[in-house]
């Protein structure tokens, strides 16, 4: 975004924005899951809120584990670094229902509110289920809807 990237950023996030979640959704669901979603425009935390809430659970997310292609925190960790706007609004939406660790840098706060073109799955199931991707977090007790984010 606005030629800050000469480092392979924009390749790499055309071939993840290209790759199909039809593999990884059937594996979600043999495995028992019980919600699924596609992390798109609302952001990695704006689609966790709105399963959570859906499901009147909360939800903890431990940032350092979700999975950045190589280089976006360094981009977003300049000076200005290029947030979309439907990223500064997604933020905004959701920090009512946010509670942020203190030592969770801004660049993950920027990148889990990310408003993507196409991203993965974000998928519930079963502790020790056997899913291929990264376990990002988990669901709990609490208000609906709520996000620890540590």
């Amino acid at each position: 975004k606005r030629g800050l990237s000469s480092n392979g950023v924009a390749a790499s996030a055309v071939e993840v924005m290209s790759e199909l979640n039809r593999d990884a959704a059937a594996a979600a669901l043999e495995a028992a899951t019980s919600a699924m979603t596609d992390v798109s425009g609302f952001g990695l935390l704006g689609h966790l809120h709105e399963l959570a809430r859906a499901s009147g659970v909360a939800a903890e997310v431990d940032a350092a584990a979700v999975p950045a292609i190589e280089g976006v925190l360094d981009l977003l960790r300049l000076p200005e670094p290029p947030i979309a706007g439907g990223s500064r609004r997604n933020r905004e939406w959701l920090e009512p229902q946010l509670e942020w660790g203190d030592h969770v840098p801004e660049e993950l706060r920027w990148l889990l509110c990310d408003a993507m073109t196409s991203g993965g799955l974000l998928v519930a199931a079963p502790s020790g289920s056997d899913l291929p991707g990264t376990r990002v977090g988990y669901l709990l007790d609490g208000a609906p809807g709520s996000i620890q984010v540590r």
